[in-house]
């Protein structure tokens, strides 16, 4: 299913407009890059021609490693319509998708485009579904209109989500601390004190795509912080996260998660419990000095969202065995 193409028809003043949505490939690359360019200025960032030089590197790569999923929508041989998957480990063995790239020509919106297009996406995530998790994600950038799209497709705001960017300094006191690969995906930092394991922190490290704020791509992802003595300070925690930045400058974490796997994070803080909310306003508070002299802190984010796949999956499912 997900490698046919069909056929799209509606009426645009008194004219039959015929686009075909079809699966994107290596060879779509040059119509992607444009359209990434459109949409980039559309949102006020800007594309120079580095940052699409290595958005197109970024497509090839990923085509090449299977862990792109996209459809389009053409009139003719101009790709007006487009949305694809970004399959990101996280960490974890099955795949999360991570929608990126949605765009529609200013000319054809408002005629079920988009819808057509993701519908032809879901196709490939079905024929692909035992590989996948069953949720996905997308990073909210754009109008009220990209809004309501991701609200109509069925996307909700993640909870607790946070993240950090920007170049800081070494602490003031010397960190020991060592780093291993638990596997392919995940990787563990221990922080020591006198030859003591203090604290560790879990991460996966994933490529996303470029943006004009991250031309590399690069982003880690916190997915656990063991406090492994009762008496780290407050100050000694800042310390070992400021350490922990200066090497991964661009961080996403989920206060949720870090709450839920170590207990002690809230006695840090002074608070009685592991209050998420309140250890998410705690962790925000906290500063970071930056090699320009500036501060940088750990920002709540809420331009996270995530949808449920599985309704759509099973639909997808029974149309298929109903053929």
């Amino acid at each position: 299913m997900y490698k046919e193409n069909f056929e799209y028809n509606k009426i645009l003043n008194g004219v039959v407009e015929k686009f075909c949505i079809r699966p994107l490939s290596k060879e779509d690359i040059e119509q992607i890059a444009l359209a990434r360019f459109a949409q980039e200025e559309e949102n006020g960032n800007g594309a120079t021609k580095e940052y699409l030089e290595e958005y197109k590197k970024g497509l090839i790569r990923l085509f090449d490693e299977g862990r792109l999923l996209g459809a389009g929508a053409f009139k003719g041989d101009k790709l007006v319509s487009l949305a694809f998957f970004n399959l990101i480990s996280y960490g974890k063995e099955k795949k999360t998708p991570y929608l990126c790239g949605v765009w529609t020509n200013p000319k054809y919106r408002g005629i079920r485009l988009a819808t057509q297009v993701n519908k032809k996406l879901m196709q490939g995530v079905s024929e692909r579904r035992d590989e996948l998790q069953r949720s996905s994600l997308l990073t909210i950038e754009g109008n009220d209109a990209a809004l309501h799209l991701y609200n109509k497709l069925g996307y909700k705001n993640v909870d607790g989500e946070m993240t950090f960017l920007g170049d800081v300094k070494a602490p003031q006191n010397t960190i020991e601390h060592t780093t291993v690969d638990k596997n392919a995906n995940i990787s563990e930092e221990t922080f020591y004190q006198s030859g003591s394991e203090r604290m560790k922190i879990d991460y996966s490290k994933e490529k996303f795509f470029p943006h004009p704020s991250n031309i590399d791509g690069k982003m880690t992802r916190i997915m656990g912080i063991s406090l492994l003595q009762d008496n780290i300070t407050t100050e000694e925690f800042v310390e070992y996260l400021q350490e922990f930045f200066r090497t991964h400058r661009f961080c996403k974490l989920n206060i949720n998660e870090l709450v839920a796997k170590e207990k002690k994070l809230g006695r840090l803080f002074g608070l009685e419990n592991n209050n998420a909310i309140e250890l998410k306003d705690a962790f925000s508070k906290i500063k970071f000095e930056g090699l320009d002299g500036k501060t940088f802190s750990i920002k709540p984010s809420n331009n996270i969202m995530e949808k449920d796949m599985s309704r759509d999956l099973d639909i997808l499912e029974s149309e298929k065995l109903e053929r």
